[in-house]
């Protein structure tokens, strides 16, 4: 009896895997997102009329209350990448039109969800992972930087993650798990090295900063950042907006920190290659489509 209900649980988690990814891939589709492009969820809540806000609930990830006015809360204390999964996690909640959903903090993005999470809960969480992690997405982002997914390299797996918006953690569970493109040792050994080390590695030096690694393959979003973060560029970048500011120059590469909320670009002229730089307040409280607007009484102390 006990492996007949094993098999059983397992066929009914499969069926709503293969469910979830459907109405994943319909809503990007829906939405314009291009299969192999990375998706801005928050973008998405918005355009979809659902009432987002930042707030600093660090008992939570996320809560959402259903129709008839939908409503997604994120916590502002969480990280950027965490914070990404769970405003899709709750997006899951809103497609399938459940009701009111409590998300408690954890640090299990990607994962398959233990067998004592409910059905809402497994459609939801698995919803969130194929929205911002599609296959031909993970493929694409890194293939198109001339890498190979099942042989990827921490530092291959942190550029492509913060080009997707997802954490770095969660994008190997994912890879290994749902997407079956890596082979469990080699995922194991990723996920020795951690975000603060990889850092490290790229810039020499340990940084607390949040760092993005944007080059010309970042394609079809704008670079999200909070205030503080770091955005390293190859050299001959340029920008503009009075958000960004050069931290250190060298022959091969622009490192830039952003100074305050609001909206800036970097382009390359010799390419024509450009995109947008959106920066919100560090653990920003309000209004999901107030997040970037510019302040001009905003002073770099006050977060």
């Amino acid at each position: 009896m006990a492996n007949g209900s094993r098999t059983s649980t397992v066929k009914r988690r499969k069926d709503l895997a293969l469910d979830a990814l459907g109405r994943a891939l319909r809503l990007r589709g829906e939405m314009g997102i291009k299969p192999q492009a990375p998706a801005s969820v928050f973008d998405v809540i918005d355009k979809l009329g659902i009432k987002l806000r930042f707030m600093p609930i660090p008992s939570l990830e996320g809560v959402y209350r259903g129709r008839p006015n939908p409503v997604i809360l994120v916590s502002s204390e969480r990280p950027p990448g965490r914070q990404a999964y769970t405003g899709a996690h709750e997006l899951g909640h809103h497609v399938y039109g459940h009701g009111v959903a409590v998300g408690v903090p954890s640090d299990d993005a990607g994962q398959e969800p233990p067998e004592s999470v409910g059905p809402e809960e497994y459609l939801a969480d698995r919803f969130a992972g194929f929205f911002l992690m599609p296959k031909t997405a993970v493929k694409y982002g890194f293939r198109a930087r001339g890498w190979e997914p099942k042989e990827c390299t921490p530092r291959q797996v942190y550029t492509v993650a913060g080009w997707l918006g997802v954490g770095y953690a969660a994008l190997v569970h994912h890879m290994r798990g749902s997407l079956r493109m890596l082979a469990y040792p080699h995922s194991a050994r990723l996920l020795k090295a951690t975000p603060k080390d990889i850092r490290a590695g790229i810039l020499g030096r340990e940084v607390r900063e949040n760092l993005l690694v944007v080059g010309e393959k970042w394609t079809d979003r704008a670079v999200d950042v909070q205030v503080g973060d770091l955005i390293l560029l190859p050299s001959g970048t340029r920008y503009e907006g009075k958000n960004l500011r050069v931290v250190e120059e060298t022959e091969r590469a622009v490192l830039l920190t952003a100074t305050a909320p609001g909206i800036g670009r970097v382009h390359r002229p010799e390419s024509g290659w450009a995109a947008f730089v959106r920066v919100s307040r560090r653990n920003y409280v309000g209004l999901g489509p107030y997040r970037h607007w510019e302040d001009p009484d905003y002073e770099a102390e006050d977060d």
